[in-house]
């Protein structure tokens, strides 16, 4: 199947999601924007972990699901995974030393948190993460074997997984038991997010035509909207408010998980045809694409802009908020400038290696 070139667009798009919500909060405490408008921003780029969520998933099934044809390919992908788990635990740990930069108070509990006797407080998807590429070979080996028993596995999967979660408060305090059902972006109610991406990718690929594609996926976000509104709405009079603090997210609601889905689709849909249609410079999706294809240093990197505000104060004399803003957009070409520079030398390779592959057919 040939590349689709929408893909690291949409993947790019969740990264920036996940970076713009951890920062969009000091536009209010900066007085840069009201309290209202924030929960209406926050309520909407909270999709940011479900989205990244999702697109591993879809982007996961979309490359190996053909592939993944037999036991011994599956151990042969485990082996060229290694690498990537290795380097997702490195990020996690750096991410860890620069929290410790930024909250002094972790550094009593700094040796505790890189051992994982303790979880940090931010970077912690990336320990999702690790768990989600471990596992996922093997998933979609297996959900490829069963077809018809996809759906209603997933189902079950998050519904067992939420049941034990919700109990979290009154009969279980273990930080595993944390990881796994309730918060730190709890592994098994949102692993069954990721086999729901999964499960689209092969959708994705069954479906003939692109407009076959946009019909299905528009109606599967239309369904997923609507029914994620309407149980939200027995749930809470302030709805607005409830996704922008993200009360629903430990553990995942199933209406967190709906509405947000739909969302997904939705800016996955919007790239796509954006992309396609060639209705935007190709330079915008050139920076998606940049982002998405190196996802986890730009993950990574984002979680250093918080040095805008010691970097603006040691340049200006005092602390000011116009200061740290452009300090702050600063350091955004700086890190993006580093992003290019690997993605630059990591294209280059590869184009390198195909080109000593052909050479030596020839030969």
């Amino acid at each position: 199947m040939k590349r689709i070139n929408w893909l690291d667009s949409s993947r790019g798009a969740a990264i920036l999601c996940l970076i713009f919500i951890h920062y969009v909060g000091a536009l209010e405490s900066r007085d840069f924007i009201s309290y209202d408008l924030m929960n209406i921003i926050k309520s909407i780029f909270r999709v940011a972990t479900p989205y990244f969520i999702l697109i591993f998933g879809f982007t996961f099934s979309i490359v190996y699901s053909n592939k993944l044809v037999t036991w011994k390919a599956v151990r042969e992908l485990y082996s060229k995974l290694t690498y990537r788990l290795f380097l997702v635990i490195i990020a996690r740990e750096v991410i860890v030393l620069g929290s410790a930069i930024r909250y002094p108070e972790l550094k009593e509990q700094l040796l505790s948190i890189l051992l994982y006797q303790e979880f940090s407080k931010t970077g912690e998807i990336l320990t999702f993460y690790f768990f989600a590429i471990l596992f996922a070979p093997i998933t979609l080996f297996l959900m490829r074997q069963k077809h018809k028993a996809n759906i209603a596995f997933i189902l079950f999967l998050y519904s067992f997984s939420y049941l034990i979660g919700s109990t979290y408060n009154t009969q279980f305090t273990g930080m595993w038991f944390r990881f796994l059902f309730y918060d730190v972006c709890a592994l098994i109610p949102f692993f069954s997010l990721l086999m729901l991406g999964m499960y689209f990718g092969m959708l994705y690929k069954s479906k003939s035509s692109d407009s076959e594609r946009l019909i299905t996926f528009s109606a599967i976000a239309l369904v997923f909207f609507i029914s994620g509104l309407f149980i939200l709405q027995f749930l809470t009079n302030t709805p607005i408010l409830t996704l922008a603090e993200s009360t629903l997210k430990t553990p995942p609601h199933i209406s967190y998980l709906l509405i947000y889905s739909a969302l997904s689709i939705f800016i996955s849909g919007i790239i796509a045809i954006v992309s396609t249609k060639k209705i935007l410079p190709k330079i915008f999706f050139s920076f998606l694409d940049i982002i998405g294809r190196n996802s986890l240093l730009s993950y990574v990197l984002h979680y250093f802009l918080f040095m805008a505000t010691p970097i603006s104060i040691l340049i200006f004399g005092n602390k000011s908020s116009t200061g740290e803003f452009f300090t702050f957009i600063f350091l955004m070409f700086i890190f993006f400038g580093c992003i290019y520079a690997r993605d630059y030398i990591k294209t280059n390779k590869k184009q390198e290696f195909h080109m000593d592959t052909k050479v030596s057919k020839l030969e």
